[in-house]
């Protein structure tokens, strides 16, 4: 199985532009807890997560841009990531997410823990029979 069976394909993003108050709003309507950061050529350029929003909103930052806060080394991993090797650095790294980009670091995905745990509760629900190997 792969990072391209399991990831989320139309992730939500922002801009560097784009303000702590937007980041905000876009996650609680959404509910979720990372957005990662885009440029005008749809690529990679960062994320944010709701601890980043949370300490900056209570410094009361809220007008302040994204670009400030977000983190810009990121781990990132390509739709033909084998999922085993993804799960190994989300938990070595203690990470929620991993934004999935294409060749030319445009972001195309992201996956969570969330998918994560939908994908084991999908497996582990399979039919015992499903496992059998004919001889």
């Amino acid at each position: 199985m792969y990072i391209k069976d399991v990831m989320k394909t139309k992730p939500y993003f922002l801009h560097k532009d784009d303000t702590i108050a937007s980041a905000y709003e876009l996650m609680s309507s959404k509910k979720i807890r990372h957005i990662p950061i885009i440029n005008e050529n749809q690529e990679l350029i960062g994320l944010v997560t709701q601890r980043d929003i949370a300490g900056a909103l209570a410094k009361r930052e809220e007008s302040m841009k994204i670009a400030k806060i977000m983190k810009k080394e990121i781990i990132t991993v390509c739709p033909d990531t084998p999922l085993k090797g993804v799960i190994e650095v989300m938990i070595l790294n203690k990470y929620g997410c991993l934004p999935v980009v294409d060749s030319n670091n445009k972001l195309i995905g992201i996956v969570t823990e969330t998918d994560m745990l939908q994908t084991l509760y999908e497996v582990a629900t399979l039919p015992a029979d499903f496992y059998k190997i004919e001889k």
